[in-house]
């Protein structure tokens, strides 16, 4: 196709895959064609930009997962009265699903996108153990808290920490020590570390990396709870193996991101070079770039394909999230905001949701759109975070 600045397409057709891109709805071909468009086109890449630029806001961070404009637009004219009398005469793009849509997310705070599902039995997210602070545990048992420290260097035991914002790396006086020492990320935190072998570690909240002062010249293994994106320093005379309470995930060279919390299956998403995962009684299975694989309760291993937005997103301080139910959503409000959640209408918990949280923006503005567009409201009492 031929493009030119300002060339006519059909209107309604670019809005729809402007809005199956932004639910993430829209085909691997639709999106390429799309993104084809905006590249080459002006008016198409105003749009989108104008868009975006939109959506890239506190009160764009609930994405339900239906469009009901006139629920919407009550709720506008109960809140605010008639100051959006012409509303569609503000924003200068097509006058249209998106239009609508934009203007409904810079008003309302959403794309009204809903799913109910049959109420659930009454559920309570566990509280996290309070922690003061990201810490790291020697084999000795000596702590050292990390949080708030930069720019320093300690040496403690055979170690010498070489301190950064928000991470570190260590060399060891003793190449021969096999000394276990525990990397502990608290809720509310992520923390990075470089090993011995140069393999860098960037582990989520809630979180627990175990590894050797030094690594064996054959062989190199850690321990992980919670989350973690390696990016594994090549060397093809030592494997390198990650395990979890479900997996085991052995490498070369590589970058991945697994997923190994208490409260869901273990997840190895795989962005570059090779892996093999393995439980305890199945056959290793070779994981490609771009899919990942998922431990199951049974004890087998599935491979799928998984979207980077989803799966990375928490390195960048965003949790981007896709027809996931508030029960999920609580559970990473829990781990980044260390707060218990509580469902006192336990049928919220079932509500399914496409957006955006931010670590670094108060919970309030999420759960303000959260009251706003689906009629879910919060309190806190004693320093528990009521839904209802």
């Amino acid at each position: 196709m031929i493009f030119s600045p300002h060339m006519e397409y059909n209107k309604e057709h670019i809005d729809r895959l402007m809005m199956e891109k932004l639910v993430g709805t829209i085909s691997g071909e639709e999106d390429l064609y799309l993104e084809e468009l905006i590249r080459k086109d002006e008016g198409v890449r105003d749009l989108w930009e104008n868009i975006v630029s939109r959506m890239d806001t506190p009160e764009s961070s609930v994405v339900l997962q239906q469009i009901d404009e006139e629920k919407a637009w009550q709720k506008w004219d109960k809140k605010y009265g008639g100051i959006a009398a012409t509303p569609l005469r503000r924003i200068t793009i097509y006058g249209s699903l998106i239009a609508a849509s934009v203007l409904l997310l810079l008003t309302v705070g959403l794309h009204f996108f809903r799913q109910q599902h049959p109420a659930a039995a009454p559920l309570s997210v566990n509280r996290v153990a309070d922690t003061a602070a990201v810490k790291l545990t020697l084999g000795n048992g000596k702590e050292v808290a990390l949080s708030g420290r930069a720019n320093q260097q300690l040496q403690v035991g055979s170690l010498q920490l070489n301190i950064a914002q928000q991470k570190f790396s260590f060399n060891s006086s003793d190449p021969l020590s096999t000394e276990m020492n525990t990397l502990t990320v608290p809720a509310g935190y992520d923390y990075r570390i470089e090993l011995a072998d140069g393999t860098e570690v960037w582990l989520n909240a809630v979180s627990n990396l175990r590894f050797p002062s030094a690594f064996p010249k054959k062989q190199r293994e850690v321990y992980l709870d919670g989350e973690a994106y390696f990016k594994i320093a090549a060397n093809a005379e030592s494997p390198f193996i990650v395990h979890t309470a479900q997996l085991t995930i052995k490498v070369l060279g590589t970058e991945f991101n697994v997923n190994a919390y208490e409260d869901g299956p273990v997840k190895t998403s795989l962005v570059k070079g090779s892996v093999a995962v393995s439980t305890k009684d199945d056959r290793p299975v070779i994981i490609r770039p771009g899919y990942q694989g998922i431990a199951l309760p049974a004890g087998n291993i599935t491979v799928d394909k998984f979207d980077e937005r989803t799966e990375l997103s928490w390195m960048q301080g965003h949790y981007y999230f896709k027809k996931r139910t508030i029960r999920e959503i609580a559970i990473t409000i829990q781990r980044w905001y260390n707060i218990q959640v509580v469902f006192d209408n336990p049928a919220a918990a079932n509500l399914q949701l496409s957006g955006l949280l931010r670590r670094n923006s108060p919970v309030t503005d999420f759960l303000d759109n959260l009251r706003t567009t689906a009629d879910i409201d919060y309190y806190f009492k004693d320093g528990v975070l009521h839904l209802k």
